[in-house]
């Protein structure tokens, strides 16, 4: 079920079965990929997020069994707003329907403006393992943050899978799900500067990770440190010092912004800003369009033309360029152009 009380059922690349989270069939669907909301009482039938394309051939099954994992594990978002997917391309998808809006439902992961699945099945020699079994939840055994996503694969959909040409390798997999809200591919780093006085006053019986006189004496080794990301932070501070440091990356964020807010600003409300003026953020500028589907076109045609990851987040909806410190002036340049482009054509 989704948010609103919604069906929310897989639909495949050919003629694929439907089955709602009970297990009930509720028809046969078209030929787009994609995950379908179906509505209250399985009325609309609308594909919603479409995984046509990313890695899945056309006429092969996407989510042709779609039985969707209820979870009721403690600490993880209310049951049926976070659902993980195999389909028979042996991904394990996982899939946000927080929103109350369809529209706005997403995968979580995704890489350059493509999505990503949570998983992908392959055995020892790199063939595809397909999944058409619903995916348990569990806690980690170790206490870990996150959660456990256990599956199977294998299928028996069709006449070939009764005599296979070779013997196919199946695997059960429990696979950890570090992070079950944030649709970040890694983990990230954080830095703490204490003075020496306050190492001093850190009071005794504190858990070791929240206890910064150990972490001090360690050298911050008491753990195994997150090394690929403190190399990406060294990499990232020593570009900045080489371009003149904080004040230099200050002023090419606030004249990159100043540009994309004018061209919202100068289009007599055709780009609508989400934020009060006072408040505007220089690195993810938030903005509307007359209706939803020109926003869908916007953001079509800006992918085409190379300018990616424009769509809202996921429980907003609407348009949303997030200028990082390293993201080009050209690129904000082609954006504002691009923008005054659409309303011209589109207006």
């Amino acid at each position: 079920r989704a948010q609103g009380g919604g069906g929310l059922v897989g639909r495949g690349g050919g003629d694929g079965l439907a089955l709602d989270a009970d297990g009930l069939a509720v028809g046969v669907l078209d030929e787009r990929g994609g995950v379908c909301d179906l509505g209250p009482g399985f009325g609309s039938g609308k594909t919603v997020i479409d995984l046509a394309g990313e890695g899945v051939d056309a006429g092969e099954s996407l989510l042709t069994i779609a039985e969707y994992s209820r979870v009721q594990v403690e600490g993880e978002l209310p049951e049926s707003l976070v659902h993980r997917a195999g389909d028979l391309k042996g991904n394990m998808w996982k899939i946000d329907v927080t929103a109350t809006n369809s529209n706005s439902w997403d995968v979580f992961y995704r890489t350059g403006g493509t999505d990503k699945p949570l998983f992908q099945a392959r055995d020892g020699g790199g063939s595809i393992q397909p999944i058409t079994e619903r995916p348990e939840i569990g806690v980690h055994p170790d206490g870990e943050a996150g959660f456990m996503v256990y599956f199977g694969t294998g299928k028996y959909l069709e006449d070939g899978d009764k005599t296979p040409s070779a013997t196919p390798v199946h695997t059960f997999y429990g696979i950890w799900d570090e992070d079950p809200t944030s649709g970040s591919l890694g983990g990230g780093a954080s830095a703490a500067v204490l003075r020496d006085d306050l190492l001093a006053r850190v009071p005794a019986g504190l858990p070791a990770m929240l206890d910064y006189k150990l972490q001090a004496e360690k050298k911050s080794l008491y753990n195994t440190p997150p090394v690929f990301a403190i190399y990406l932070v060294g990499l990232v501070l020593k570009w900045m010092r080489q371009i003149g440091g904080l004040a230099e990356v200050e002023r090419r964020n606030r004249a990159q912004a100043d540009l994309l807010y004018n061209a919202i600003d100068s289009s007599g409300g055709y780009y609508r800003g989400t934020a009060e003026k006072d408040s505007r953020s220089r690195m993810n500028l938030t903005f509307r369009l007359p209706s939803e589907e020109l926003e869908a076109k916007f953001v079509k045609e800006a992918t085409a033309q190379g300018m990616a990851g424009l769509k809202g987040h996921r429980s907003v909806g609407g348009l949303r360029a997030s200028l990082y410190n390293a993201f080009p002036l050209e690129g904000v340049e082609a954006l504002a152009a691009f923008m005054k482009a659409f309303q011209q054509g589109n207006g």
